[in-house]
């Protein structure tokens, strides 16, 4: 059987569609063979029953146009209504990207008068050490690299290959069952749940370029960054259970009366993927430097507390900016496992929304993300920290090792590393030193590409040319030798 569904606009690229007609409904059902039970009637009747064939046939063909007819307006319906959804984001208000530095301008308004960290503070101990952190990541990610395979590419790209994605490029979700979907009463359907089973990404290795934080203002860092594509998998699982309206199955039933039907399921496989990604997100940080200087750094010493005792001295966070574009979108596929059939109408399906609203919704997914994506973010990110055990820093861990004296070996090595130098090898002191030498090890000591030192260029170069003005010189003024002697020569 078949039927038309035709969407008609001015211009499908400024417009979408405006109206739709559903034509045509050319069912071909053939009954084979009726067999009825019952009293001596039905007897009779399975004598002839070959006479009655087609007009069951003709009834059964004249029900179908009619849902078929029914099912297509309220498709129709539902793929117009896309363009009401898409539409308030296509305005000129909505096209202008959130102020990323919003949340600062409006903690100067309400006169907080809270200490807070100031990111272009470099200054000090801290002040510096965050600015070299930031410069190191923006450079380990954003520089090139040679990787395993004697290529160059961005260093996030080489580091994504390396630790998250598989053999294939992807990046598999740890995720089980989660139910999106559990509606009753939809058009024809009793129920119907979908369930995803799983999500994988592919391209996470094509970024082009990062700039993965940039200090914009003293609470507020920002980062860029633009990818070649990004394709998504997910397998779902979808159960319905018609109508018993519309189906009667006493065989294959699971009401007590034996007339309902039961509920079928099928898995099904969505791809969908986007090319020419070009992103900036904008991140309020508010620290308060009071809780910060009140935290011990025997609790940070255990890497089990950080997190807690950095939330502790959170004042606030906030996504200030998610804007986001996209060049194309290559239209979604989906897959049933065991039906060519429903593949089929399902991507046609897809494929038709994909040419009738693609234009629209590239040019509204900016400001998508930014009025929509983004307060939702916002709203997980404070329920996260309003969860959060925030009250109060854990305490230091009581000390194990009956002495006054900081054992080094303990303090600087692994648990293994320290036990075989002659330490107690149980961490008394955390974990955190130790993990800290090794990083400072791999960031400073360890030779680049040119077999020069990074310590160099990190620490050396913008040391001295802050103390003399010129990088590698340190200068001393003054007199660096100045003693008077008396000698007394008359005895």
């Amino acid at each position: 059987m078949s039927t038309t569904l035709s969407f008609s606009s001015p211009d499908f690229d400024v417009e979408g569609p405006v109206s739709s007609t559903i034509s045509g409904c050319n069912p071909t059902i053939n009954v084979v063979d009726m067999k009825f039970d019952g009293s001596i009637s039905a007897a009779i009747v399975n004598s002839v029953e070959w006479a009655i064939r087609g007009i069951v046939e003709n009834e059964i063909e004249d029900a179908l146009c009619e849902e078929l007819g029914s099912l297509g307006d309220v498709v129709s319906e539902q793929l117009l209504d896309i363009k009401a959804v898409v539409e308030p984001y296509l305005s000129k208000e909505n096209k202008v990207p959130n102020d990323p530095l919003s949340a600062e301008k409006r903690l100067e308004n309400d006169g907080t008068a809270i200490d807070l960290f100031d990111f272009t503070e470099t200054e000090g101990i801290i002040g510096y050490g965050v600015d070299a952190g930031i410069r190191e990541i923006d450079r380990r990610l954003g520089d090139l690299v040679w990787d395993e395979n004697g290529r160059q590419d961005l260093g996030i790209n080489v580091l994504m290959r390396s630790y998250l994605l598989d053999g294939d490029g992807y990046l598999t979700l740890p995720i089980n069952a989660i139910p999106v979907l559990h509606e009753f009463d939809i058009f024809v359907l009793d129920e119907v749940s979908v369930t995803i089973k799983s999500i994988r990404f592919k391209g996470l290795d094509s970024f082009t370029s990062i700039d993965a934080l940039e200090v914009i203002s003293s609470q507020t860092l920002q980062t860029r960054f633009a990818m070649e594509s990004l394709d998504v998998e997910v397998v779902a699982e979808v159960q319905l259970r018609s109508s018993d309206e519309v189906v009667i199955d006493p065989k294959n039933s699971n009401n007590d009366d034996g007339g309902g039907p039961t509920m079928t399921s099928e898995m099904f496989v969505l791809s969908a993927s986007v090319r020419d990604i070009d992103a900036a997100i904008a991140l309020f940080v508010a620290i308060d430097q009071e809780k910060i200087g009140d935290l011990q750094l025997g609790s940070l010493f255990h890497l089990p507390n950080i997190p807690q005792c950095l939330l502790s001295a959170l004042h606030a966070a906030e996504f200030t900016q998610l804007h986001l574009s996209v060049g194309d979108i290559d239209p979604p596929v989906v897959e049933s496992i065991s039906s060519k059939g429903l593949t089929r109408v399902a991507t046609s399906a897809l494929e038709a929304v994909t040419e009738m609203y693609e234009s629209l919704f590239l040019e509204a997914l900016p400001a998508i993300f930014d009025d929509a994506i983004r307060p939702l973010a916002n709203e997980l990110a404070s329920d996260f920290i309003g969860d959060a055990p925030k009250s109060d820093c854990p305490p230091p861990l009581p000390d194990t090792t009956g002495s006054p004296i900081i054992d080094m070996r303990d303090l600087l090595l692994e648990a293994d590393g320290a036990a075989a130098a002659g330490g107690m090898g149980t961490s008394p002191y955390g974990t955190l030193v130790g993990l800290l030498k090794s990083l400072a090890e791999d960031l400073l000591l360890t030779p680049n590409d040119q077999g020069a030192l990074p310590i160099n260029d990190l620490l050396v170069a913008p040391l001295t040319k802050r103390q003399s003005g010129v990088q590698g010189m340190w200068t001393m003024p003054g007199d660096i030798f100045n003693e008077a002697v008396e000698v007394n020569l008359a005895d």
